[in-house]
């Protein structure tokens, strides 16, 4: 089987702010508590819908352990803290 390097994958488009990237995915290791064998996907998306950011981060989390779960925040990375991900994985278990 072919392993896809969901983490590194360019979707095109806008060039994402990579460092904000980068942080925003290791706080999502850290936060959702990933393994090695667990993916997540950070993409900056240019929102078109009226009243939305230009901009808004969306969050992938595919672990071995448990359902695919996909979050949006309307924020540019750049804008995204580490208090945002926790408030996301409380309201995810409280489900």
């Amino acid at each position: 089987m072919t392993r896809i390097d969901l983490e590194n994958l360019d979707l095109g488009g806008a060039k994402p702010n990579r460092s904000a990237v980068a942080r925003v995915r290791g706080w999502a290791r850290e936060v959702w508590e990933l393994g090695e064998g667990d993916s997540v996907v950070v993409t900056e998306l240019e929102c078109g819908e009226p009243g939305c950011p230009p901009l808004e981060t969306v969050i992938l989390i595919a672990a071995e352990a448990r359902p695919t779960v996909q979050h949006k925040l309307h924020l540019a990375a750049r804008d995204v803290r580490r208090e945002h991900l926790v408030t996301l994985h409380i309201k995810e278990s409280d489900a």
